[in-house]
């Protein structure tokens, strides 16, 4: 971590360096340095994927430790138990190798799925006479997936697939992400073009926050981030355990060097980074329960 009573930081707005007060209080509505963020990340090689489409100028740590501030700042990620959680997370998600997702996107296409969807319709009206295409079942609820979220259209899969530092997936979580970005004053983006998310790391960055606030499978993050809850954040997150064991490495390293249990003022649980399936929300939760329960529990600190 950094030490010393100054330090300086270029600014988000102008690009100019500016001074910084490095106190002894916690992260609580203070950004990180560089510093910061190499302690907790290691020094690596930054979106070195060949799929990357990231710009090579946009490639280095200082300029992603000023769009991940900036990004905590607007989506009200403030607090040092949803930072780290959110820092850990977003590590996880791509190793910070790439902004796009490494496959192609077709299974994400209504036209992969939409002879199997008809296949399994006739096994559903008769099971019997066609016993045969039972395997076609999740085809057919892939293909409603597809629809619902508005690829309805060959192609569309591989247009809308996952981009950002939390893999933003979907048309219409595309629509919804460029609507809020209007809404917080940044340049408007045209759906037509999703692939600006992956190639400028302010978006990259912004997606993940929006994600992490609006669109993760159990809500808004936030809440969990403030019970210390790592497991109902991966759920959310990543839809299941997927890396499980990397995100609890990382917050706990994260945790530690952020000093939160000895810095940190406005804790609202009295233990952290400790994790068990049945402390969670996930636990208390009788249908995420169901759920989620044997994907966890062999995780237990």
């Amino acid at each position: 971590m950094t030490t010393g009573k100054y330090e300086q930081q270029r600014s988000e707005h102008n690009g100019k360096p500016v001074a910084v007060a490095q106190a002894s209080s916690c992260f609580c509505n203070r950004d990180f340095t560089v510093d910061d963020l190499v302690s907790f990340y290691g020094k690596k090689k930054l979106f070195s994927a060949k799929n990357c489409p990231l710009p090579q100028e946009q490639r280095n740590i200082e300029l992603l430790t000023r769009k991940l501030n900036y990004t905590m700042n607007k989506f009200g990620i403030n607090t040092c138990l949803r930072k780290a959680h959110f820092l850990a997370q977003i590590e996880a998600e791509t190793l910070f190798a790439t902004t796009e997702e490494y496959s192609s996107g077709w299974d994400y296409d209504n036209s992969t799925h939409e002879d199997g969807h008809k296949k399994y319709v006739l096994f559903k009206k008769d099971p019997i006479k066609y016993a045969t295409y039972e395997k076609y079942k999740r085809n057919f609820y892939r293909y409603e997936e597809c629809i619902a979220h508005g690829h309805n259209v060959k192609g569309f899969g591989p247009k809308y697939k996952g981009r950002g530092l939390i893999q933003l997936t979907w048309k219409d979580n595309y629509e919804d992400f460029f609507k809020k970005l209007k809404e917080l004053g940044e340049k408007e983006q045209d759906i037509s073009n999703p692939y600006i998310v992956a190639k400028e790391l302010h978006l990259s960055c912004l997606s993940a926050g929006w994600y992490w606030r609006n669109k993760s499978a159990l809500g808004d993050l936030n809440k969990f981030a403030d019970e210390d809850d790592l497991i109902a954040i991966s759920a959310g997150v990543n839809g299941g355990s997927n890396g499980f064991e990397h995100r609890k490495v990382n917050v706990k390293k994260i945790i530690k060097l952020m000093k939160i249990r000895e810095c940190c003022n406005n804790l609202s649980v009295t233990s952290i980074g400790t994790y068990k399936f049945k402390n969670s929300n996930l636990y208390k939760n009788p249908r995420w329960r169901k759920i989620y329960e044997k994907k966890f529990i062999k995780y237990d600190d």
